[in-house]
């Protein structure tokens, strides 16, 4: 199983670059002092508290822990994995939501694409299949700058950001073992394994806002094969009485 953000577009105004993409901001003198993409493309990261950014090659260590970011990881049984029967949350998405300053990086929306596979076994052990399946979410961020005299979301300074989701909810081709059918849907995020499946919702500054992946395992029985029907007797006379003709007829001398 494998996330990774692409295609993001960024509000940059400071210098000029509002709505551009990744590369076209990729230049040192622009992307490499705000934005960057860690873990293969797991991690995605942007803005600074420091002022002094535009002016330096490289983020330090605390720079980089001021900053805005989402990060895409699995959840393990240390990691509260629940599940209840043939639903489950298998991974999970988290804002972590630094005090972006208004000369610095704003993420204005950013691709996510997932990709899983995984294997599927009948409860009854009578054989095992792999399944796969791809889904693309689009979240666009709604970033409130720091300092700000009125938060633009509303609530307390430092203001709060805003994620807004678009897509997701995809479904593995059908695998057939035995008499079963199994499929595995990707129903979206939620914020919980029984809560509602999320289109938005508010990070609070400072703070890590987590979002997980829910699915379910979707069965069902097929119907048995039609009886094998046995032709009458008469049909299989008949059947041999025409073979019988066109053999002679073979045999028969052309005039």
């Amino acid at each position: 199983m494998t996330g990774t953000f692409q295609n993001p577009l960024w509000n940059v105004d400071f210098y000029k670059l509002k709505n551009k993409t990744q590369a076209e901001i990729a230049a040192p003198k622009y992307g490499a002092q705000f934005i960057r993409s860690e873990d293969s493309g797991s991690q995605l990261w942007w803005g600074s508290t420091h002022k002094s950014w535009q002016t330096t090659t490289a983020l330090s260590a605390n720079q980089k822990a001021a900053q805005s970011g989402y990060v895409f990881d699995g959840i393990t049984p240390a990691d509260a994995f629940s599940t209840t029967d043939s639903t489950f949350v298998f991974a999970k998405a988290t804002h972590f939501n630094g005090e972006v300053w208004t000369n610095s990086a704003t993420l204005a929306s950013v691709d996510f694409k997932l990709d899983i596979s995984g294997r599927i076994t009948a409860p009854d052990s009578s054989g095992t299949k792999d399944f796969s399946l791809s889904a693309m979410f689009r979240l666009f961020h709604n970033e409130t700058l720091n300092p700000a005299p009125v938060c633009a979301l509303g609530g307390p300074q430092p203001c709060g950001d805003g994620v807004s989701i678009v897509g997701g909810i995809a479904s593995s081709l059908p695998v057939v073992i035995g008499n079963m059918s199994y499929t595995f849907v990707l129903e979206g995020l939620v914020a919980s394994l029984n809560g509602p499946v999320v289109t938005s919702f508010f990070t609070k500054e400072f703070e890590q806002n987590s979002a997980m992946f829910r699915a379910r395992l979707d069965a069902q029985e097929l119907p048995p094969p039609p009886p094998v029907v046995p032709l009458p007797a008469a049909v299989w006379m008949l059947l041999a009485g025409v073979g019988g003709l066109v053999a002679v007829a073979r045999k028969r001398p052309s005039a």
